[in-house]
This record gives structure tokens, C-alpha cells and sequence, in this order.
């Protein structure tokens, strides 16, 4: 009985979780983060990237268009939890 009200409660969380989706579009250009102008890349027209603000338990759905003229990798920095942010 209790692994079958795990079960049950499983399924509520998935079908509470909303979706966070995102688009970024990877380029190549010119820029001066510190002053001094260099080829660089850009995260949908910026550097550093948009914030990806995504609640806990969410599902995630990332698409990443590589309009770079050479093949790229992303990854994440982090997370901050607001709870606990005065510590």
C-alpha cells in the first residue's frame, strides 16, 4: 500500500510541474566586454546569456541554434537559491 501512495504521489508532482522552455541562439561577432575588442560569443545577441530562471521540479526544454562558423558546447554555472541568499 505505501509504495502504491509513492506511486500516486509521484504522478501528482509530474502532472503539477509546469515547463520551462528556452531558445538560444549561439553567434559569433565583435565585442568588448572589458574594453578591448575581440571576436567573441554572443547568447541570443548577448554576452554574458539571458538568465535561465526555472522553478524546482519544472521540466526543461532547451534548443540551441549554432549559427556559429565552428561547432560549440554550452553548460551552467550554478544555481541560487533565494531562500537562503542572505547566508
Amino acid at each position: 500500500m505505501r509504495s502504491f501512495i509513492f506511486l500516486l504521489s509521484s504522478f501528482a508532482a509530474c502532472a503539477l510541474a509546469g515547463t520551462s522552455k528556452f531558445t538560444l541562439d549561439l553567434t559569433w561577432g565583435t565585442g568588448a566586454p572589458d574594453g578591448f575588442e575581440r571576436e567573441m560569443i554572443f547568447v541570443n545577441g548577448k554576452s554574458p546569456g539571458p538568465v535561465l530562471d526555472i522553478k524546482q521540479d519544472d521540466w526543461v526544454e532547451i534548443t540551441v541554434n549554432n549559427n556559429m562558423p565552428f561547432n560549440g558546447t554550452i553548460h551552467a554555472h550554478g544555481t541560487q537559491d533565494f531562500r537562503f541568499s542572505s547566508r
